[in-house]
């Protein structure tokens, strides 16, 4: 099974991690431990991550091995 990275996916597709935790304001650290599935996002974080990048907010919500599945639109 190939490993899915949702920092990898985000990159490939423009987003420079740095600027978009700025963009959300939150730390790199924290964008890490939620995009790696080690912390998860408040809702209406979800909701700001899905307005910023397009990607639904599933996506960012649910643990790697499901949100895989909910990136194929967007990539």
């Amino acid at each position: 099974m190939l490993e899915f990275s949702r920092s990898e996916k985000l990159r490939q597709i423009g987003f420079k991690l740095g600027k978009f935790a700025d963009q959300l304001n939150i730390s790199p650290q924290y964008l890490s431990d939620i995009l790696s599935g080690r912390k998860q996002p408040s809702y209406s974080l979800c909701l700001k991550m899905e307005e910023t990048t397009g990607i639904t907010f599933l996506w960012f919500l649910l643990p790697p091995d499901k949100a895989r599945f909910f990136y194929l639109d967007k990539f």
